[in-house]
């Protein structure tokens, strides 16, 4: 029985290390693929420049032909900002008077569903005209986008920034200077923290009536960090994480705060309350469990099965985003749809079909598909292996 038991150890310890190194193999090719060449993108930002000269500074300058006295038509600047899952990445072309020709999306990683409203509304190709002078004001000469206000925020900034680095860099044209992005931490921060603290301590047995208190932190989770402000933690922030997309600190507080709720604890302890005492979309699992008057968890038989199918999606959809360097390259969260009612139609399919296994079986999406859930348990499985 010692021996079994030893060979099963060594076989998972294996198993932590090989997913390791896929992960790391998984991380530098996206690497290599994220720094290709750039050429196509400079000419479809200046399409009369024939060649261009690259400067120190990341400006790239158009020139007519390829000969050394060619006339300049313009430079480019290709830039980046932080949005909702990772960085926008536009190329900017403008001409010798600092007006812009065209504006280019390079890279996005938002949701496919929340980036579709700004391309709706014509961008990047609406700051076509705009000049270096403009003060790229949301709402005042840059229309906003109801819903996707991270992203257009995102787009707008990076815009902003290659048209400024070229005013200053090439043109000798005043600097439109922006102020300091403001610290973010209002509401939805303070009740996140107050969330949190009260879910840990039910998790500890601090609190007196401790499953009272627990039901009270999950439906107040439900609502507000589900249905109000429809942030819960996604396994698309855990992979901005392992890709290096940090969001700034200013705007992130509310991120570094979730984030650190749910990875801290089980990197230190093995455990995780946000799971069973925090997370918005448990908790709607719960409420329907109670609507169905069942307890039963998933049948014995079905178990491993879906443990292996849950592992397995969470691997392969963080392998794609360290490929692809993209958080969201695949997408299939039931609380995503679930909250902002947003989503391909074999998501909702898949939705429905949780909600109402939820009427007969506890937390089904939890115990058999949610991908935090696997990136939980390999934690806790590395965790070990160091550890031993």
């Amino acid at each position: 029985m010692a021996i079994a038991e030893g060979v099963t150890k060594n076989r998972k310890r294996f198993l932590a290390f090989a997913i390791l190194a896929s992960l790391l193999a998984g991380w530098v090719v996206g690497w290599f693929r994220h720094h290709s060449d750039i050429a196509g993108i400079l000419t479809q930002a200046l399409p009369e420049a024939i060649r261009f000269d690259s400067g120190q500074d990341a400006i790239h300058t158009g020139l007519t032909d390829a000969q050394s006295e060619s006339e300049t038509v313009g430079y480019v600047a290709i830039r980046s900002a932080p949005g909702y899952a990772g960085p926008v990445t536009v190329s900017v072309g403008l001409d010798p008077n600092g007006t812009i020709v065209n504006a280019v999306l390079v890279r996005q990683t938002e949701s496919p569903a929340f980036f579709r409203k700004v391309v709706d509304k014509g961008l990047p190709g609406r700051f076509k005209g705009k000049g270096c002078s403009d003060p790229f004001e949301i709402g005042v000469d840059v229309d906003s986008v109801t819903g996707a206000t991270v992203t257009l925020t995102a787009l707008t900034e990076a815009v902003h920034e290659a048209c400024s680095d070229v005013a200053a860099g090439r043109l000798g044209l005043p600097q439109v200077i922006r102020g300091r992005p403001s610290i973010h931490f209002g509401l939805p921060e303070i009740l996140l923290i107050l969330l949190i603290a009260a879910g840990f301590a039910a998790h500890a047995n601090k609190l007196p009536a401790g499953a009272t208190t627990r039901w009270v932190v999950l439906i107040i989770s439900l609502v507000f960090i589900g249905f109000a402000w429809r942030r819960p933690v996604s396994l698309a922030n855990i992979n901005s994480l392992l890709i290096g997309y940090w969001p700034g600190w200013q705007n992130g507080v509310y991120w570094c705060v979730l984030l650190a709720a749910l990875l801290a604890p089980v990197i230190l302890t093995g455990k995780t309350p946000y799971c069973s005492h925090i997370c918005p979309f448990g908790a709607a699992q719960e409420v329907l469990t109670k609507l169905g008057g069942s307890s039963r968890q998933l049948p014995g038989k079905y178990t491993r099965l879906f443990k292996i199918l849950q592992r397995a999606l969470a691997w392969t959809a963080v392998m794609c985003a360290l490929i692809f360097r993209n958080p969201t390259a695949i997408s299939y969260e039931a609380p995503a749809t679930f909250f902002t009612f947003i989503g391909a139609n074999w998501q909702f399919v898949l939705l429905a079909l949780v909600l109402i296994a939820s009427l007969f079986v506890a937390r089904p999406w939890c115990n058999g598909l949610c991908p935090i859930r696997a990136v939980t348990d390999y934690i806790r499985l590395l965790r070990r292996s160091f550890t031993r």
